[in-house]
């Protein structure tokens, strides 16, 4: 096996362009990590937003996202539950572990779970952060029950679409907004849709609730305006779980409504030694029920490479993607 691999860094934060290929040690797994080669890795909103420097403070030259679907071809010596060969997936916690553009990587093996039998392996990269976010969302924070009416804002994006699928399968009546080019995904989902910028649509279904009081539980996938949104869906005594709160908001009603407001940042749990395992539970999980079909991921047709991985941020900077973006890196 050659001694170098593939990578795409960054030196700089900026545009998508500030991306450059570069050669990099393969490197060596400690005792408690696999050495995966990747077959691809995925975009998330929040990988753009720490190569354009609006969140987090990154060390140069860096090597961004954390999502990987791929083959493990070395383990630590402490590892015993793979071997090698082992198709996995899972999520390498980049910002607080080791990046994933890139031919190789590094995972600490309690974030790792046997991939889905039932989808190809690369679409599999799709799923570790929006799966374990809408998990620790949903199950963790709100404690959502099967008797619970239960809004998901932004139901057909990365987190929501995954959100809205967990929603159901927890036995909840679901309704989710979204764009009405996104409502056949919805409808797929078995989720009662919401045309997003339509207030009349919002009233429409408060109505439908139990005393037209709202929602027991609003999952805010989107943030800002959506979250203000979250919090007058929401009814009294409820919940109200978000993973964007970086932006400012008049709590009035969530004291008025005695709502419970939570928020969900995945990251913390990557970062928080005690917590990986949980997140490998997650992701277990996850993977038996896609191959029960109960949780389909929506794949962006459009493919992307590792040396076109520019051109994926874009993309989705664009607004144009439908589903998640698959960056492909070997077949």
């Amino acid at each position: 096996m050659t001694h170098t691999m593939k990578a795409q860094l960054i030196n700089q934060c900026g545009a998508p362009t500030v991306f450059y290929c570069a050669d990099l040690p393969i490197p060596k797994p400690n005792a408690n990590q696999v050495l995966i080669k990747l077959h691809a890795t995925s975009v998330n909103p929040i990988e753009t937003k720490f190569r354009a420097g609006h969140v987090g403070k990154l060390h140069f030259p860096a090597l961004l996202h954390s999502d990987f679907a791929g083959k493990i071809i070395a383990t630590g010596e402490l590892v015993t539950q793979f071997i090698l060969g082992d198709a996995v997936f899972g999520n390498a916690g980049a910002i607080a572990g080791t990046g994933t553009l890139a031919e190789y990587a590094l995972a600490d093996a309690r974030l790792v779970a046997t991939a889905p039998k039932s989808i190809p392996l690369h679409h599999a990269a799709a799923l570790p952060l929006v799966s374990i976010t809408a998990w620790e969302a949903l199950f963790d924070k709100a404690q959502i029950k099967p008797w619970h009416q239960v809004l998901i804002q932004g139901g057909a994006g990365g987190v929501g679409h995954i959100a809205t699928q967990l929603a159901k399968w927890a036995g909840c009546e679901v309704w989710a907004s979204a764009s009405p080019s996104k409502h056949h995904f919805l409808h797929t989902f078995g989720a009662n849709p919401i045309d997003y910028h339509e207030q009349q649509a919002f009233d429409q279904a408060k109505a439908q609730t139990i005393d037209e009081l709202g929602f027991d539980v609003v999952f805010d996938t989107v943030g800002r305006a959506s979250l203000d949104k979250a919090i007058e869906m929401a009814r009294p005594n409820g919940t109200a779980v978000a993973i964007a709160g970086r932006s400012e908001h008049n709590l009035q009603l969530v004291h008025e409504k005695n709502l419970d407001l939570k928020f969900e940042f995945k990251t913390l749990g990557t970062i928080n030694e005690h917590h990986r395992a949980h997140q490998g539970w997650i992701l277990r999980h996850i993977s038996r029920l896609v191959d029960q079909q109960k949780i389909t991921p929506i794949i962006d047709e459009t493919v992307f490479t590792l040396e076109t991985v520019g051109e994926a941020h874009a993309y989705l900077e664009s607004g144009q993607a439908t589903g998640k973006v698959v960056i492909k890196i070997t077949n």
